[in-house]
C-alpha cells in the first residue's frame, strides 16, 4: 500500500533537507542513516526517494538520491538506477563511473 500524499509529504521533505545537508558536507548517506531520520521503515524509502528524484529532476538539479547508499558497498541500490533519468550500463564499471559522476554533480552542484 503507497503512502497517501499527506503522509508522504513531510518524509520527501526531511529527506530533502538531509540530502541536501549532506550534498554541502560532500558526504554520502546509507539507506540506514537515512530511514532512521525520516523515522520510519525500510518500506517506504523507496517511494520516498523516487519523489525526491522526480522533484529534483523538475526543478533541473542533480539527483540528490545518488547520494544514498548501502552501508556495506557504499554503492546506491536498484531504486537508483530505476530512475527514469538514467539507464543502467551493461558492465559494471561503466556502472560505478556513471553512479560516481552523478554523485560529483550533485556534489558541485550544491557547493
Amino acid at each position: 500500500m503507497p503512502l497517501c500524499p499527506a503522509n508522504l509529504e513531510p518524509l520527501v521533505v526531511h529527506a530533502q533537507r538531509e540530502l541536501i545537508e549532506a550534498a554541502k558536507a560532500e558526504r554520502l548517506k546509507t539507506y540506514g542513516d537515512l530511514i532512521a531520520s525520516l523515522g520510519t521503515s525500510t518500506r517506504w524509502i523507496e517511494e520516498v526517494l523516487l519523489e525526491v528524484a522526480q522533484r529534483e529532476r523538475r526543478g533541473g538539479r542533480p539527483p540528490l538520491t545518488a547520494l544514498v547508499v548501502h552501508e556495506q558497498t557504499q554503492e546506491p541500490g536498484d531504486g537508483f538506477w530505476a530512475l527514469p533519468m538514467l539507464s543502467r550500463p551493461q558492465a559494471a564499471a561503466d556502472e560505478r563511473r556513471l553512479w560516481l559522476n552523478e554523485v560529483n554533480h550533485v556534489w558541485g552542484y550544491w557547493r
